[in-house]
C-alpha cells in the first residue's frame, strides 16, 4: 500500500513538473466516526452517534503530500492531489459501576486511522479576487493502517486513565473508501510561489468494516490546508 501511494506521488510530480503546476500540500483539522465501531452491550454508546458532524467524537488529523492543478480557465482549474494522512475518532464514556458506595467507571476509545488519498477537485471562482473560490469534488483513500487504543479510569483506584488493551483493525477495515469533498478557499500571490489556503470538508460513504455487520461506521473530516503552487 505505501508503494502504491509512493508511486502515485512520483506520477504527480511527473506531471506537475510538465505542466508548471506542481503543489506541496499540507494539512490539519479533525476527523470522527459517524458511530461508535463495534460497541459493546454493556457500555451505552447511543448518545455518541456523530452523522455528518466532523467535530463530534474527534480526533486531531493531518494530510500532506503533492497535488497538481490544471488551469482550464481564469476562474476554473482542475487538481489532482496524492496525499499521505492520519486520522480516526475519539469515543468517551461514562457510566456507575456500583451504587452503594457509588463508584464511576470511564472509558476512552481512540482510533488511528492512516493512509493514502487522491482528492479529485474542481475550483471554480465566481467572483474575482480577493473573493474565495469553490471547491467540490471526490475524495478516493486507501487505508494501510488502523488501530483501537482502549483506556479505562477507576475513580476509586486511580484518577488517571491508563492504557487497558490495544487492536490492530486493518484486517477488518475496508482497504478502499470515498465520498464527496467540498469547501471554499483563497489564495494568495507570493514572489516565488502562490499561497493556498482552503477550508476542505470531506464525508465518507461506504461503511468501511470490511464485512457488512448491525453498524455501519462511515469517516467525517475537516481540513485546514495549505498549499505552495509553484
Amino acid at each position: 500500500m505505501r508503494k502504491a501511494g509512493l508511486i502515485v506521488m512520483t506520477c504527480l510530480l511527473a506531471l506537475g513538473l510538465r505542466a508548471q503546476e506542481l503543489k506541496i500540500i499540507i494539512g490539519v483539522g479533525t476527523s470522527t466516526y459517524s458511530r461508535m465501531w463495534a460497541p459493546e452491550y454493556w457500555w451505552d454508546w447511543s448518545g455518541t452517534k456523530g452523522g455528518l458532524n466532523p467535530f463530534k467524537n474527534v480526533r486531531g488529523a493531518v494530510v500532506g503530500g503533492l497535488g497538481i492543478v490544471f488551469p482550464i480557465s481564469e476562474r476554473v482549474a482542475l487538481e489532482a492531489d496524492a496525499l499521505y494522512f492520519s486520522k480516526g475518532a475519539t469515543f468517551s464514556q461514562s457510566r456507575l459501576s456500583q451504587p452503594d458506595p457509588p463508584q464511576s467507571e470511564s472509558v476512552r476509545k481512540e482510533f488511528s486511522l492512516q493512509g493514502f488519498a487522491v482528492p479529485v477537485m474542481a475550483k471554480v471562482r465566481l467572483l474575482p479576487r480577493p473573493y474565495p473560490y469553490i471547491v467540490a469534488g471526490v475524495d478516493l483513500s486507501f487505508t494501510s493502517y488502523h488501530m483501537l487504543r482502549e483506556y479505562r479510569q477507576l475513580d476509586v483506584i486511580d484518577p488517571y486513565f491508563r492504557l487497558w488493551q490495544s487492536q490492530q483493525l486493518v484486517h477488518e477495515t475496508r482497504t478502499f473508501d470515498w465520498g464527496p469533498v467540498l469547501g471554499i478557499g483563497f489564495d494568495i500571490a507570493m514572489p516565488m510561489a502562490v499561497l493556498e489556503l482552503e477550508l476542505r470538508y470531506q464525508v465518507g460513504l461506504p461503511d468501511i468494516h470490511s464485512e457488512p455487520g448491525d453498524y455501519q461506521v462511515r469517516t467525517r473530516s475537516f481540513f485546514v490546508v495549505a498549499g505552495f503552487r509553484i
